[in-house]
């Protein structure tokens, strides 16, 4: 048993079946606040080691032990009852079965066998409480996630339902391919030629592309900065490690023909960086200049829905004159309210009102108005929906677990009752 607990393969394959299918926060590009029940506090020590060896750029953090044993526990658990500070992740032995309530928490891990059920049933009492708003305006939590290692579904008899866990893509995949998508329509309107003899030309220090020539450019050095860091190490990225190696070199990207865009989207997008990440709002918004940029190149229809949206967004920046920022970008924001602002936009355009904003639409209150809720909820998209399907095995052939020849992680799906006192099915 503890050969089994105790080994690095176990343990990184647990961290990455967590990393990948446990339920995302801030707009699926972070992992929902998590406990992880370890056997003892050797174990639980283990287990955050390897999680901080495959995410360094954490600096310890994210991942914290909780037991009787550490040093102001109290102040943790402070700390990881707050919905966006780290830790994110609870390590615990015994000391948060029982009397802790946070109801951001999404996921439980249970990498330990549990001998009473009064204690089983505690433990997934940390996942019943409700939680409004957690996923975006009008998203609650009504569910949360037992990943369950040591099969104690099983001996206690308790079948809820199943789940492959979570599979929709994250904020910063889909921003990732609709760079691409646009960097592809770009191409189609201009020869390898015209972006020059390198990728990093349009990218010094950033500044506005004044030519879609290079706003290509400047998409190019943005993604290929994003995969450069990507580290290697890491139990997600090495997998894919050739292509996120290929991609790391600015000579891959001078040109994107059919074969390099969906390797880049099927084997590189999505896989965790090293950069520091943006808030959601910033994302978000960057996801809706994208999607306004490939409106304008390909005509499409939906490019009234999309103005309507900025300029919605722009009113409620607006209202916001107090703030200097906001004050400093107003003559742009009320131009953009105006139809003269839209005759002939360009991309480089639009890029540019991206850079300018972005950083800025954090400041609108989620909360300050029906009509306000309406526009950000319509920004934000629907919550994703997970489909019910059977648990996903971990270990293959020659790993031994606890109760059985091999060990499966079973996720289960647990509906907190109104109440919070226990879990319905």
């Amino acid at each position: 048993m503890n050969q089994w607990l105790f080994n690095k393969d176990t343990i990184d394959k647990v961290l990455e079946h967590l990393m990948t299918h446990g339920q995302k926060v801030a707009g699926g590009d972070r992992l929902g606040k998590t406990i992880i029940f370890a056997k003892n506090n050797d174990h639980a020590q283990f287990i955050a080691a390897r999680f901080d060896l495959n995410y360094p750029h954490y600096k310890g953090q994210f991942a914290k032990v909780i037991t009787f044993k550490t040093t102001y526990a109290q102040t943790l658990i402070d700390d990881f009852s707050q919905k966006d500070k780290m830790p994110h992740i609870a390590i615990s032995v015994d000391m948060l079965d029982t009397g802790i309530d946070v109801p951001e928490i999404v996921n439980l891990v249970l990498f330990k066998q549990v001998w009473s059920k009064t204690k089983f049933l505690q433990m997934l009492g940390r996942g019943t409480r409700l939680c409004p708003d957690l996923f975006g305006p009008g998203q609650d939590k009504k569910y949360f996630f037992v990943f369950d290692f040591c099969q104690n579904l099983e001996f206690f008899r308790q079948n809820p339902e199943g789940t492959e866990g979570s599979t929709a893509e994250s904020l910063g995949k889909r921003l990732f391919k609709r760079r691409l998508e646009l960097m592809t329509v770009l191409d189609m309107k201009f020869t390898a030629s015209d972006y020059g003899e390198v990728v990093e030309e349009a990218a010094e220090s950033y500044a506005e592309p004044r030519s879609e020539t290079e706003l290509r450019k400047f998409l190019a050095e943005l993604l290929r900065t994003e995969v450069a860091a990507m580290n290697l190490n890491n139990f997600v990225v090495r997998p894919n490690r050739r292509w996120v190696e290929k991609f790391s070199q600015a000579n891959a990207w001078k040109s994107l023909p059919v074969e390099t865009v969906v390797e880049l989207a099927e084997k590189v997008a999505g896989l965790p960086t090293e950069l520091e990440s943006d808030g959601e709002e910033a994302k978000r918004f960057d996801l809706l200049i994208l999607n306004l940029q490939l409106a304008v190149l390909k005509s499409e229809p939906a490019f009234e829905r999309l103005r309507d949206q900025l300029r919605a967004i722009a009113g409620l920046l607006e209202l916001k004159s107090a703030i200097p920022a906001v004050q400093e970008k107003m003559p742009l924001i009320q131009a953009l309210q105006s139809d003269d602002w839209w005759q002939d936009v360009t991309t480089p355009m639009l890029d540019a009102v991206r850079r300018r904003l972005r950083l800025l639409v954090r400041l609108i209150d989620r909360n300050s108005g029906s009509s306000s809720s309406r526009i950000l909820r319509t920004i934000w998209g629907l919550r994703r929906r997970l489909r019910c399907l059977s648990s996903r095995r971990l270990m293959n052939g020659k790993s031994s677990g606890p109760r059985s020849a091999r060990s499966c992680c079973r996720i289960r799906t647990w509906w907190p009752c109104k109440s919070c006192a226990r879990t319905n099915r």
